[in-house]
């Protein structure tokens, strides 16, 4: 029975329990509420329970699953259970499957935590599919052999050490905890056997130490996310080995040294990230032409952007901010189709996602996060990761004017070119990236009027054109108008509304040829409307008035008609009925 993803609402009733041949009950993601049936524990033949992403609450025992010999998958994600199961239980069933995330009690209030020497881990450690993030879970587990094939423990409250992996584990996930020590006593173990971990993240944690040699015992890795930990030294030579590499995000450690030429050996990698280090030397030419994110915002970059940069066909992000680049901005831009064509992108997922499991909540599903800076604010997009176009140049020493093959790239949606030292004009091109929704061009040299056809940027919600050279009215739209006299200030030559200072003269907006000619139509109708008036009021007059019968004829009909004309008139000048 699969009742899943529906609007079923109120409790499971209790007449489950007649179900006594029932094998696979999946009711996850309804308004379903109250709590679970105690006929529901009488089911013995039951594999497969799927009950989270609800609003059922009440409390999980030992007791509740002592019939469910069967089970092989459990899921309970985003409920509001209490679990009271104690350290030494010794569970009837054998789990291939267990999803117990995002919590709202944590199972660390009734008392759970991990010991390496538990009987409750020695459980776990035979499930399979291991997921138990978002809680509260607490303990140890620097002696513990992990042995499960998917083991997500992220964001929970586990210290000490790292454990050790055995090689059948596959993706290893333990970010948002209080890990800590160096990395090398989980890389650089003996292993026996042939090791198929793809996803090593080990994120926002409290490790040290310098990055291990000893990556070649890895070969199978795809995704390595080490940011925000407290690592340094250089980046070694043996994660050249890593071939099958497509993720590497390094942000946030004391990480130094240029970006390494065996680097050059991971062919298929697509996401590199490297933000917020001590990075020297100049952005290498060799970078994977896969590559759909460059970071390297916040270290010590210097020289010019490598053409070659052009030929990353695939880029959505490309971020170089605060560095110290220099040189003009490439004029090949156009040539990343990516940023042209919104349809060109590869699809593909950077992370690896399980989808071959008996059930499939959401919490299963590894994605690939992506932090950005864009709209004057960090940003992480998860599931929409792979739909984001951003450039981010700012903070660098770039001189010269903007190329106008920039203006080409139509499917952008944040492009930010502040504080440097470019100059020019802007071209009206710019009105083509009509998916552009943050902009930012402030403290640079730029010089010239605003373009008016940036009114027609309807998504843009920042912009920001301060402390430049910008002179005269800023183009009347209600698009450039919304926004506040900030994103304008420092330009001492520029005029209108939103700024203070009034222009001297209110001109209509400029290009527009429309008021021109209603003008010229509404001059011609009154001169003839005037003139037409003044030789039919003569040549019929004289007639009228000596005749009785027809003057007042003549004079009913003219009231009638007098009120049809003023109508008529002041619809056709002024829009009124």
């Amino acid at each position: 029975m699969d009742l899943s993803n529906n609007m079923l609402y109120g409790p499971i009733p209790a007449t489950i329990g007649n179900l006594s041949s029932l094998t696979y009950l999946h009711v996850e993601s309804n308004p379903l509420n109250g709590s679970l049936p105690m006929d529901l524990w009488q089911l013995s033949k039951l594999e497969i329970l799927g009950i989270g992403y609800n609003s059922i609450s009440g409390n999980l025992s030992e007791k509740s699953f002592t019939k469910l010999s069967n089970l092989k998958a459990l899921t309970l994600d985003f409920s509001d259970f209490n679990f009271n199961f104690g350290t030494h239980w010794e569970p009837p069933f054998q789990l291939d499957v267990i999803t117990i995330s995002n919590c709202k009690v944590g199972i660390s209030s009734s008392g759970l935590s991990f010991n390496g020497e538990g009987k409750f881990w020695s459980f776990v450690m035979q499930i399979e599919f291991l997921y138990l993030s978002n809680n509260s879970i607490s303990g140890d587990l620097s002696t513990t052999l992990i042995t499960n094939r998917v083991i997500d423990l992220h964001s929970n409250k586990i210290g000490g050490l790292l454990p050790r992996l055995s090689p059948k584990v596959s993706l290893f996930n333990i970010a948002n905890n209080s890990f800590s020590g160096p990395i090398y006593t989980l890389l650089c173990q003996n292993i026996t056997g042939t090791p198929e971990l793809e996803t090593l993240v080990m994120s926002y944690n409290l490790l040290f130490g310098e990055l291990p040699d000893c990556w070649m015992h890895w070969p199978s890795l795809r995704s390595v996310n080490l940011e925000s930990n407290n690592l340094t030294g250089t980046i070694p030579e043996s994660i050249g080995s890593l071939i099958f590499l497509h993720v590497l995000r390094l942000r946030k450690n004391i990480l130094y040294g240029s970006i390494p030429s065996y680097l050059k050996s991971c062919e298929n990698l697509r996401y590199l990230d490297l933000a917020y280090n001590e990075f020297t030397g100049n952005i290498p030419s060799w970078i994977s032409h896969q590559i759909q994110i460059l970071i390297l915002r916040s270290n010590k970059f210097n020289g010019s952007i490598p053409s070659q940069i052009c030929q990353f066909s695939n880029l959505q992000a490309l971020d170089l901010a605060n560095n110290r680049l220099s040189g003009p901005l490439p004029n090949c831009l156009s040539n990343i189709t990516s940023l042209v064509n919104e349809d060109t992108l590869d699809a593909r997922s950077t992370g690896e996602i399980y989808n071959y499991l008996p059930i499939r909540p959401s919490s299963l599903f590894h994605y690939e996060d992506l932090p950005l800076f864009v709209k004057g604010q960090d940003l992480d997009y998860l599931k929409t990761s792979n739909l984001v176009r951003v450039l981010d140049f700012s903070n660098n020493d770039f001189s010269g004017s903007i190329p106008t093959e920039l203006f080409s790239l139509i499917a952008l949606h944040s492009l930010n070119l502040s504080h440097n030292h470019l100059t020019g004009k802007i071209s009206g091109d710019i009105g083509r990236m009509r998916f552009l929704e943050s902009l930012d061009l402030s403290s640079n040299l730029f010089s010239g009027e605003i373009p008016q056809n940036m009114s027609n940027l309807s998504f843009l919600g920042v912009l920001n054109l301060s402390y430049n050279n910008f002179s005269g009215r800023i183009p009347l739209g209600t698009q450039l108008q919304s926004f506040q006299a900030s994103s304008y200030a420092g330009n001492l030559q520029l005029c209108g509304n939103p700024l203070p200072n009034h222009c001297t003269q209110e001109d209509k907006p400029n290009g527009s040829m429309e008021y021109k000619v209603d003008d010229d139509f509404k001059t011609s109708f009154q001169l003839g409307a005037g003139v037409g008036f003044a030789s039919g009021f003569w040549g019929v007059c004289g007639t009228i008035f000596f005749i009785r019968k027809w003057r007042h004829a003549y004079f009913r009909t003219l009231e009638n008609f007098h009120v049809i004309i003023l109508i008529k008139v002041n619809h056709l000048l002024y829009g009124q009925e």
